[in-house]
């Protein structure tokens, strides 16, 4: 069991554990996007995913499936997308 200290209840997730999975599938880009944002990586994704989740007719479900849409990441100087 995870320990409260992990969750961030402002944005209701594990960062931890977000992070860990985004950097398994998608080592390249978040190097990239570490690249650009610096210390402000994670604020960013975790920003942008909340934007997403809490916009009319999306869900964490649909938006965290491996088969729901993909993302353009915001600012982005090149056409890569992010799955989530």
């Amino acid at each position: 069991m995870r320990k409260s200290a992990h969750f961030d209840r402002l944005f209701a997730v594990d960062r931890e554990m977000l992070f860990r999975f985004l950097n398994n599938i998608q080592p390249d880009t978040m190097e990239y996007l570490r690249k650009i944002y610096k210390d402000d990586l994670e604020d960013t994704i975790v920003s942008f995913i909340n934007a997403e989740i809490t916009t009319p007719r999306e869900s964490l479900i649909v938006i965290c499936s491996p088969y729901g849409r993909q993302w353009k990441y915001p600012k982005l100087p090149y056409e890569e997308h992010i799955y989530v």
